[in-house]
């Protein structure tokens, strides 16, 4: 019994940190263009990083 209400509360966090998550996270870029320029600005990072690995090589 005990188990069982231990899995659910935990189960309960994981979805309120992920809510709080996704609010903060939509309220830093305040539209979809902004979520899109962040996404895009990430895709540009790792781009780079693969082209200074490759060329380490």
């Amino acid at each position: 019994m005990k188990r069982s209400i231990l899995r659910e509360s935990t189960v309960w966090l994981l979805v309120l940190l992920g809510g709080v998550w996704g609010l903060t996270h939509l309220a830093g870029c305040n539209t979809v263009e902004g979520m899109g320029e962040d996404v895009e600005d990430v895709g540009e990072g790792v781009s780079s990083a693969a082209r200074g690995a490759d060329d380490a090589n």
